[in-house]
């Protein structure tokens, strides 16, 4: 009963929030048509890339270059999880 008044509270809120919210204004098609250019050239022309690295390298080596750019962020991220957890304090 009580979830049921909350959740309702919660729909009733993000409904005015997208009722205050603007709408998006339209895209123009030729700019849509000229950015699938532009990704097309990009992606038809990996082939070429490969002569050089290989592709399933660069897919393997990808996430994990984000993770160590990011490592100090992940870290606090991690740390701030595991404090949340009543059993186990890092501080």
């Amino acid at each position: 009963m009580i979830m049921d008044v909350l959740m309702e509270v919660v729909y009733a809120l993000i409904f005015l929030i997208f009722l205050v919210i603007p709408d998006i204004p339209q895209f123009e098609i030729t700019l849509l048509a000229d950015l699938n250019n532009f990704v097309d050239l990009i992606f038809d022309n990996l082939g070429l890339l490969g002569f050089f690295v290989d592709i399933d390298t660069i897919k393997t080596l990808a996430p994990l270059l984000v993770l160590v750019l990011n490592f100090e962020h992940v870290y606090h991220f991690v740390i701030w999880a595991l404090n949340k957890i009543p059993l186990i304090k890092l501080d």
